[in-house]
């Protein structure tokens, strides 16, 4: 009897052997488990998350299903020769994890957050390609040919070398003999692809007419040799004015979430960074965005632009980077 309770009670102590091998098999057997590295499990899960990031997810092709896997397969191999070297513990591959962590973490609750913007309406839609006209049923093609050169060394006795002129080629030999340095191009642009100063002052020029474009590093002329209207029909124009609307609307509530959490958070800079810290009559957070080389806010017309325009919903889909031609959002002269 006592030999019966010892066997009784060492089965209830151990594992059930039996049993987790049964569970592994109907993993296996459901398909969630695709691979093992060293004991550890790759599922179909992780798989579909890799794709997912490629931009794949739903993929019916085999060989990018295969090169998904292979890649989690060789991102373990390495972490794990990583693990056994004790690089874990190295101070910048602890930085780096806690970098990676909060940047997950970070995109996770800001996904969850804008999850809730609306789609904008028809009306609303309409509405905007009604006052964007340029953008849609006005949209135009132009041809420019544009001279970049340091705002230093630009001064307006240039003007009528260009101006008056239908080609740069009195003007680039001015520069030529005065050692200015300077780039030219010749680039085919959409209205849409300027930023909206830009876009109002082409709209107002003929074929060869001029627009100036300054800011504290750099001007730029640009001429125009050759405008062609290319208006969208009503289904296109509302699929990109919804796309503008919609970008907007993300980009807005995202910008109001920075605020709002770094106005209950308690933040401080400390030694070279010091400067950050608000003064006491300027707000917590004053401007969110990274700033152009000549220190103007993301989006915001440089130094010396002779006017300035309201940000509108177009402004997300404007980016000034698209347009090689077109440095920020200033216009300064048009002649």
């Amino acid at each position: 009897m006592l030999a019966l309770a010892l066997a009784l009670g060492l089965g209830a102590c151990l594992p059930d052997t039996d049993k987790s091998a049964e569970g592994e098999a109907r993993k296996d057997e459901d398909g969630q488990v695709v691979a093992r590295v060293d004991g550890e499990e790759i599922t179909i899960h992780q798989v579909n998350s890799e794709l997912q990031r490629s931009g794949l997810l739903g993929s019916a092709d085999e060989a990018a299903r295969d090169a998904a896997l292979q890649a989690i397969v060789r991102r373990k191999l390495l972490a794990n020769a990583a693990m056994a070297e004790r690089l874990d513990r190295n101070p910048l591959v602890v930085h780096n994890l806690e970098a990676a962590r909060d940047a997950v973490m970070g995109e996770a609750y800001m996904m969850q957050e804008l999850a809730v913007v609306t789609e904008p309406s028809l009306t609303e839609i309409d509405d905007f390609i009604a006052r964007n006209p340029l953008l849609f049923t006005d949209r135009r093609s132009y041809v420019v040919r544009v001279i970049e050169m340091p705002s230093e060394a630009y001064t307006d006795e240039f003007v009528p070398l260009f101006d008056e002129t239908p080609d740069f080629t009195a003007f680039k030999r001015e520069l030529l003999g005065a050692g200015v340095a300077f780039d030219e191009a010749r680039s085919i642009r959409l209205s849409s692809d300027f930023p909206e100063a830009v876009r109002e002052r082409l709209a107002q020029l003929g074929v060869n007419d001029n627009l100036v474009l300054r800011t504290r590093s750099a001007t730029q002329i640009l001429k125009v040799e050759a405008i062609t209207p290319m208006p969208l029909s009503t289904e296109q124009a509302r699929v990109a004015a919804r796309s503008i609307l919609l970008q907007d609307r993300l980009r807005r509530t995202a910008g109001t979430l920075d605020q709002a959490l770094a106005a209950k958070a308690e933040i401080a800079y400390y030694g070279a960074f010091d400067h950050l810290n608000p003064q006491a009559d300027e707000p917590a957070l004053e401007r969110i965005g990274p700033l152009d080389p000549d220190g103007a806010a993301a989006g915001e017309p440089g130094a010396e632009a002779g006017a300035e325009a309201e940000a509108g919903p177009e402004a997300e889909a404007e980016d000034a980077s698209a347009v090689p031609a077109i440095r920020g959002a200033a216009a300064a002269d048009t002649m």
